[in-house]
């Protein structure tokens, strides 16, 4: 299996930014978010059988399993790559919208494996689009995701800064943690 670094954080905190020019850097591919796929393809009517207005418990399993399948499957043919998110993560968006953890969900993220975890810092301005709400919780959010990193046995840093920064600080945890020559 190849090595993963995944980038976590709040909405509109910079990660498929950074997994794409982390991506490019190291000539990896990247895992995008399979949530925000899903979350544009319910809003849109696109998934049968679920309610447009509210999130179920069983959504959220869905959701952390395939997007683990998706970086199982990367890694396994990769000796690297990155993760725009993972099954952590949807666990701690099963807390912000429901109001509690899942058993169901919280077993698959305990399942996630990270060489590295890059936390974004909400320190970039806000963009709002066709399904981003949370610029109020950026803060909880963020919080969140150190308490429940802090908790695995993975390595994590977080990263801040606005454009190129946001990068060379991302560069400079990652050859920090695998030397000059990467992961």
């Amino acid at each position: 299996m190849g090595r993963r670094i995944v980038v976590l954080g709040a909405e509109s905190t910079g990660k498929t930014t950074l997994c794409e020019l982390l991506s490019k850097q190291f000539s990896a591919p990247w895992i995008p978010e399979y949530g925000r796929d899903y979350t544009i393809r319910k809003y849109s009517g696109q998934v049968p059988g679920v309610d447009l207005r509210t999130w179920t418990s069983s959504e959220f399993a869905h959701i952390a399993l395939e997007q683990q399948r998706l970086e199982n499957e990367a890694a396994a043919s990769n000796p690297l790559i990155f993760a725009d998110t993972n099954a952590l993560a949807t666990a701690i968006w099963h807390e912000l919208y429901l109001g509690s953890k899942d058993p169901e969900t919280e077993a698959i993220a305990a399942q996630d494996v990270a060489d590295l975890y890059l936390i974004a810092k909400p320190d970039i301005p806000y963009e709002r689009d066709e399904i981003r709400e949370g610029e109020h919780t950026r803060t909880w959010m963020h919080r969140r995701f150190l308490e429940a990193v802090a908790a695995t046995p993975f390595p994590f840093a977080e990263i801040e800064g606005l454009g190129e920064s946001r990068l060379e600080n991302a560069l400079r945890v990652i050859e920090a943690r695998f030397g000059p020559d990467g992961p």
